[in-house]
């Protein structure tokens, strides 16, 4: 005799959770649509058919709608969708507990690392849009170990052909001020055929405040690049730069803090490598915005 099985779904802003019930047992699938890519992964692995894409062009050009649309009739919660999500847009749980943690799923775990060379800076955990990134820095600001002067004068410039905007020096002393972008203009250049400071990078500028400035000399110590130059008085040795930086589960290895940084400090593990080609004859049909 077959247990009695109840299929439900519920949408809660951006989630649409679907529920199955059989028995003592309670399976639920959360699809987060404002996280998944529509990369289609999802869909050519389901077991039952019962995933498909939308409507793509419609969704790149600003229809607020599901990349991916489940049959819930069909679908038999084996949870491998949310066990390949290479963006955790699907997670599912069996009595509260995640499924894909159970031993018997597969692990796949996109995932950026920090490497040897990492100083490390805050320009990776500035653009990393799923907040997974988090770095904290263990040396002194400059409070610290040398209190503002009043009066001191002296001269301090930025050679902007060197600053990579890697942000130590804003950290350690409030003289300088970041200016950022916004979000759309950060986008990827060539490292070979542009200086550091345009780079994929989320500031476009770097200000001094002269009058938070003593002209310590001390930005020109810490400063990786040797692009601050002061003219001053240097009364207390530089710190050592130093931090942690460390990635949560949020990652979804999408290589944006790889691409930012000037280091090449940060090592990418995709669970799927592969290539996008452009159809030349499709092309005529090609919506840009989408």
């Amino acid at each position: 005799m077959s247990s009695q099985l109840e299929v439900s779904q519920t949408v809660t802003d951006s989630h649409i959770i679907y529920t199955k019930c059989t028995g003592d047992i309670t399976k639920r699938i959360d699809y987060d649509y404002k996280r998944c890519c529509g990369c289609g992964i999802c869909v050519d692995l389901c077991p039952t058919d019962a995933l498909e894409l939308g409507d793509m062009c419609a969704i790149g050009t600003g229809l607020d709608a599901p990349p991916v649309l489940m049959d819930p009739d069909k679908c038999s919660f084996c949870g491998m969708c949310a066990a390949f999500c290479p963006t955790k847009a699907v997670k599912m749980d069996i009595d509260g507990k995640d499924a894909v943690k159970r031993e018997c799923y597969p692990h796949i775990e996109p995932k950026a690392q920090p490497n040897e060379s990492c100083l490390p800076c805050s320009l990776c955990e500035q653009v990393c849009s799923s907040d997974a990134i988090t770095v904290e820095y263990t040396f002194p600001k400059k409070e610290e170990i040398a209190p503002l002067k009043e009066g001191a004068t002296g001269e301090i410039s930025i050679d902007m052909e060197k600053c990579n905007f890697c942000g130590i020096c804003a950290y350690f002393c409030d003289a300088f001020i970041l200016i950022p972008k916004d979000k759309g203009e950060i986008m990827p250049v060539d490292p070979a055929a542009a200086p550091p400071s345009t780079l994929v990078s989320p500031f476009e500028n770097i200000l001094i405040d002269e009058e938070a400035c003593d002209y310590c000399v001390l930005c020109e110590d810490i400063c990786p690049e040797g692009a601050i130059k002061v003219t001053g008085t240097r009364e207390v040795a530089a710190p050592s730069v130093s931090g942690t930086l460390s990635v949560s589960d949020n990652c979804v290895a999408c290589g944006w803090c790889k691409s930012v940084c000037p280091y090449d400090a940060i090592d990418i593990f995709k669970p799927f490598e592969g290539e996008i080609r452009l159809i030349e004859n499709h092309l005529l049909r090609c919506d840009p915005l989408g």
